[in-house]
């Protein structure tokens, strides 16, 4: 039978879709409106599948993250093969970072850090890896490597604190027992940063003054930090200039108000004739501002309410560490997570992962 516990939980995902299909066709022809609606179909589809499923905490426990964990090690053997393979040719160790690490799953290297943090906090509960101590050590050294490479300074400056923190314990008593062991992975650390330094200086040098400008020019020495306070800007400025806090101006008018933006602040755009279009079709990447341009007040107060919501959800009945959901809260607050396919699946995943009727578990954090 459907849980009627289980059906309440899963309204809010039903009600953000309702409101981003409103949206879609604001003032958009059909088709584009569709083709944007499209991608939010997974704020039904999914927790319609766990409404109708019987499958208990453990069960998918076991079988979601044996996959991760399996796909997650495939990948890296993958992108470090591809790495050396594109070092060899250049000898230019930033293949091995951001982006360059990534490429040949044209996929973006924070995705990428998102689920590997995911990972690293719920791997002790894989029982079938905690038997096998030297293996889980193992993946969990890759792991980390491989976190440190794709250099998401989002994942470096908050996830590997919270990790830290999370397995406190086991790394103080793992410690006193295998020194050598941790000495020479805190080692390989250090040196895996090497590669990823250039992308922490620009937290040195962030030229805020940019933010307030009123144009900007090709050369502009724009970054990660002052172009997304510019683009959170351009999105007040937007509902301002259409009066839209509480309806939103639309999803797909959306983005082409924030590329007339670029256009009209003399942004790069691009070179006529060429596949390169500089900023254009850049989101916000912030999904707070995303979603309030895109749907309003409205649609911001149901995104927020989504992730109180997992907050204050016992810990026993959801699939997903609690620390992994801040750090989500903390993604948010950077990228446009939820306009991206990879980005609405896993949040789907992680928010309909609800097992109210699980026996209160006993986590263990033994590495």
């Amino acid at each position: 039978p459907v849980s009627k516990k289980r059906t309440f939980h899963i309204i809010l995902p039903w009600l953000f879709f309702a409101i981003s299909a409103f949206a879609a066709f604001h003032h958009a022809s059909p088709i584009s409106g569709w083709k944007e609606l499209e991608k939010q179909l997974s704020f039904v589809a999914i927790p319609m599948m766990f409404l109708l499923s019987s499958i208990d905490k453990k069960k998918f426990t076991r079988a979601s993250l044996t996959g991760l964990v399996f796909s997650l090690t495939l990948a890296g053997i993958v992108m470090l093969g591809d790495s050396v393979w594109q070092f060899l040719q250049n000898w230019d160790f930033s293949v091995f970072t951001y982006h360059q690490l990534t490429f040949p799953f044209h996929m973006g290297a924070i995705y990428f850090s998102l689920f590997l943090i995911t990972a690293l906090f719920q791997i002790t509960e894989l029982e079938w890896l905690s038997n096998r101590k030297l293996l889980q050590r193992a993946v969990i050294f890759a792991f980390l490597l491989l976190l440190f490479l794709a250099a998401s300074k989002i994942f470096l400056i908050v996830g590997i604190p919270l990790l830290i923190w999370h397995y406190r314990h086991p790394l103080k008593n793992g410690f006193s027992k295998h020194k050598l062991l941790v000495s020479v992975m805190i080692l390989l650390a250090m040196l895996a940063l090497i590669p990823v330094g250039k992308r922490l200086k620009m937290l040195m040098q962030p030229n805020l003054e940019l933010t307030t400008a009123g144009h900007f020019s090709y050369d502009s020495p724009l970054n990660g930090l002052n172009l997304r306070l510019i683009q959170w800007r351009f999105g007040v400025e937007i509902l301002n200039e259409n009066h839209a806090w509480i309806s939103g101006v639309g999803l797909v008018e959306a983005r082409e108000m924030l590329n007339q933006k670029y256009f009209n602040n003399g942004l790069y755009i691009g070179t006529e004739g060429t596949s390169d279009t500089g900023y254009l079709n850049y989101n916000f990447h912030n999904q707070y501002v995303e979603t309030l341009v895109r749907t309003g007040i409205p649609g911001l107060i149901i995104l927020l309410a989504m992730l109180v919501q997992l907050i204050i959800l016992p810990k026993t009945n959801l699939f997903v560490n609690k620390w992994v959901i801040f750090i989500c809260f903390a993604f948010f607050m950077t990228e446009s997570a939820l306009e991206r396919q990879s980005g609405i699946v896993y949040f789907c995943l992680i928010f309909s992962s609800y097992f109210f009727d699980s026996p209160r578990s006993h986590r263990t954090h033994e590495l």
